[in-house]
């Protein structure tokens, strides 16, 4: 006895790099056939569990899947902020967002990486530190009473899950009390779908917003890239603004009025073993 197959269809690609999924093909576990859902995959993850029957099938996995509840809200939220064209956003942050979305552009950015630049900077800018009103929205997929939970590393309110204890926590306490907590957040991307420029947008973001407001302290002047090796060290030197192969330049990531903001913040590239 075997697993089920999949049954391979004529076109598998059935939505854009430049635009949001609006369909994905699920199968039948029974029977393996495809078919198209007619709505965006929601986040989650997949995890073998055994099969249950007779003791041959026992010699088998199969693949099940969990939502993320968090990163669901997320993207209902960011593409709310989307469509109203970035509402509350800072003037530098409108315009470099309108940049990266133009369908104009000689070299497009993929759907996936605006995206995570539209989310990171989403809760960075806006949701993080409770500024939600300036979206002017009274309804978020994600609740602030959520956001802060979350940031405690607390279970979300009114989202049912199993075991709660495995819940991301998006501060980490240090074990000196007079050192202040380290907070992490993060996206996850897939082989090939281009990380280094969603690391070069965000610098950009950074960057330009420090460079229009000296004064500000909402926005980084310096940025620590840390890479796991030497050979990635060496290629991220492409997210330095002083580097002839930039990647600010080679993917025209700065409108020309904003370019000079770009030397208002340092990168220091390194490496750990």
């Amino acid at each position: 006895m075997s697993a089920v197959p999949i049954q391979p269809v004529e076109n598998p690609i059935i939505c854009k790099p430049f635009d949001e999924p609006a369909d994905h093909w699920v199968y039948d576990k029974d029977t393996g056939a495809a078919s198209r859902a007619g709505t965006r995959r929601p986040a989650s993850y997949w995890y073998k569990v055994k099969r249950t029957g007779s003791t041959q099938q026992l010699l088998f996995q199969e693949e099940d899947r969990d939502d993320l509840p968090l990163v669901n809200m997320l993207r209902d939220d960011v593409r709310r902020w989307r469509e109203s064209d970035y509402r509350g956003a800072t003037p530098v942050t409108k315009e470099l967002l309108r940049w990266w979305a133009s369908p104009n552009r000689d070299r497009r950015l993929f759907f996936c990486q605006r995206e995570a630049v539209e989310t990171l900077i989403y809760l960075a800018e806006l949701r993080i530190p409770g500024k939600s009103s300036r979206t002017g929205f009274k309804q978020f997929a994600l609740s602030d009473d959520n956001v802060q939970r979350v940031l405690a590393g607390e279970p979300m309110r009114g989202v049912d899950l199993t075991d709660k204890k495995f819940w991301p926590k998006l501060v980490d306490e240090p074990l000196d009390p007079t050192l202040l907590p380290i907070r992490r957040v993060g996206c996850k991307m897939a082989t090939g779908s281009g990380k280094t420029v969603v690391m070069a947008m965000l610098i950009s973001w950074a960057f330009c917003n420090r460079g229009a407001n000296p004064a500000s302290t909402e926005f980084p002047n310096a940025v620590l890239v840390c890479a796991p090796n030497l050979t990635v060290k060496e290629r991220l030197q492409v997210l330095r603004p002083e580097n002839a192969e930039n990647y600010y330049a080679a993917f025209d990531l700065v409108p020309v009025n904003l370019r000079k903001y770009l030397q208002a913040g340092k990168v220091l590239v390194e490496n750990w073993h």
